[in-house]
């Protein structure tokens, strides 16, 4: 999602090292993605959609197994997709403590944004849902700073996840039936999953997690 806005430059000399270990200030990972705009606007990012970092290494052998954080004595591991949730929230930027990054093998880290619709599971997403989802993030963009407002992209896919490879999932209305595979991901335009006569997503298999991107 904000990968493609705000790819943290600052931040990847930080999160590369050829050690196993690498402390970070919290307030970088903040910073590189412009959130403390809606910090400062005490902005709703967690009833309806959730931002989540996406970890992306420089490692290909390294598995989402190999990583984790700690906050303030609190693990955080990522998904099997990379995605990481840390807190988002003013309190924690104010105190500013360092992160402790471990990995199973060195190399460099790359971070991005995703966006998580709240609520999304079981075997089936409303299109009603996602369309709150998308305005919502429409709203949060147009009450933020300059460099959000005018840099943020506008969301065009959804992605749905899923644990069991063989799982299927399609638009209802559109016929289109896509296969999770062993990636565990399937991605539809969202201007199909909007469309009047689509009411949802359904799928054969339980949905791990919904998310807006912009490929």
């Amino acid at each position: 999602m904000l990968k493609n806005m705000l790819l943290a430059a600052a931040l990847v000399p930080s999160l590369a090292c050829a050690a196993e270990t690498k402390d970070v200030e919290y307030r970088k990972f903040i910073d590189a993605f412009h959130l403390t705009d809606f910090l400062e606007n005490k902005s709703d990012i967690t009833s309806i959609t959730r931002i989540q970092y996406e970890l992306q290494p420089e490692n290909k052998d390294l598995t989402w197994r190999d990583v984790s954080f700690i906050v303030e004595g609190q693990e955080y591991k990522p998904n099997r997709w990379f995605g990481l949730d840390l807190p988002v929230n003013a309190e924690l930027y104010a105190r500013n403590p360092m992160m402790t990054r471990t990995s199973r093998l060195p190399g460099a880290f790359h971070l991005g944004m995703e966006l998580v619709v709240v609520g999304a599971g079981g075997q089936s997403v409303d299109s009603a849902m996602i369309r709150r989802a998308r305005d919502h993030y429409d709203d949060l963009i147009a009450h933020a700073g300059f460099t959000v407002r005018n840099f943020a992209p506008s969301m065009d896919t959804v992605i749905v996840h899923g644990e069991a490879a063989e799982g299927r999932c399609h638009i209802e209305g559109e016929g289109e039936e896509k296969s999770f595979g062993e990636v565990g991901e399937i991605k539809f335009e969202l201007k199909k999953v909007l469309k009047p006569e689509s009411k949802q997503i359904a799928c054969s298999t339980p949905i791990s997690e919904v998310l807006l991107d912009a490929d």
